[in-house]
């Protein structure tokens, strides 16, 4: 029972020592999954902040025709709205930067090759958050 109690205690401690030590600004303090495993997926842009704390929320049709497709590979592809209602999309390689603490985005479009680093602000299963070099925010939700 003691050996119970002390495994117990140990767990506790551990996840404590855990979560007061988080690696992104907003989270999450603890998970399981890698972070790969959770940057992996298709996205789409929920919200953007801007540095001065000016706040816009993408309307659902904007969520429904902007999506962002990390895979494992390391490959990304993002289709948009061209402002004229149809859809373009261009492909590119993605990696993580030092410490897996920024993301690397390398885009080839129509043969001009840019490419964007973000920091990673918040990493959850079905959300995640960046910060580009102006300190403008970008918040995601699984799509």
């Amino acid at each position: 029972m003691k050996t119970v109690k002390l495994g117990l205690l140990a767990l506790a401690a551990t996840l404590m020592i855990g979560a007061s030590c988080k690696k992104y600004e907003e989270g999450p303090s603890f998970s399981l999954r890698t972070k790969k495993a959770r940057l992996v997926n298709t996205w789409t842009a929920d919200k953007e902040v801007s540095a001065d704390g000016d706040e816009y929320n993408y309307t659902q049709e904007e969520k429904d025709n902007n999506t962002l497709e990390i895979n494992k590979d390391g490959s990304v592809k993002v289709t948009t709205d061209d402002g004229n209602g149809n859809a373009i999309s261009f492909e590119g390689t993605w990696e993580f930067g030092d410490k897996k603490e920024t993301v690397k985005f390398t885009y080839d479009f129509g043969g001009v090759s840019t490419t964007d680093e973000v920091t990673i602000i918040k990493l959850k299963n079905k959300e995640w958050a960046s910060e580009d070099e102006d300190g403008d925010k970008t918040y995601y939700v699984a799509k």
